[in-house]
């Protein structure tokens, strides 16, 4: 019995070892994600969703745009050096875990269909707050000017009256 209880102790504390968490280990963790998630694969995805919404004489456009200038290797680096900053070595494990699930590679394709069909909506209602932040701060900038000259006004007036 005390040789079962100091082998159990013995594999908690290699196991224990092994799955330290360090920026090497995290790195591994997302080796293994982005081997069920690959970076490529689900650019392509979303490149085809979004220009499904696109009229056709554009559709060309953005996918050469994607396959031929987009940098995925570059994507690729930052994402695997954003996830080991941001993420525990459980977390990445836990993405990894499930994303080797058939039903998460299911997910993850209907994810890029959804981001394609979203983007747009995104992109024009981004375009509407700037637009709108824009004519706020311009509205505020006038009202400004003309308190400015109001008061510069009100002492020229104040000047002349004590002359």
């Amino acid at each position: 019995m005390r040789t079962l209880t100091l082998l159990a102790l013995f594999l908690l504390a290699s196991t224990a070892l092994a799955t330290e968490d360090t920026e090497e280990n995290r790195l591994k963790e997302v080796e293994r994600y982005l081997s069920y998630v690959p970076v490529a694969e689900f650019m392509s995805d979303i490149t085809d969703s979004m220009s499904a919404t696109m009229p056709l004489d554009q559709q060309a456009f953005l996918r050469k745009v994607m396959q031929e200038y987009f940098d995925v290797e570059l994507l690729t680096e930052t994402m695997k050096d954003a996830m080991v900053r941001n993420f525990t070595l459980e977390e990445i494990s836990a993405l990894a875990d499930f994303y080797e699930q058939p039903v998460a590679k299911s997910a993850m394709k209907k994810s890029s269909l959804m981001m394609g069909e979203i983007m747009p909506i995104i992109q024009r209602e981004a375009e509407r707050a700037v637009q709108a932040a824009m004519a706020d701060e311009a509205a505020q900038a006038a009202a400004e000017a003309a308190m400015n000259a109001q008061e510069a006004g009100n002492s020229d007036e104040e000047d002349a009256a004590e002359d």
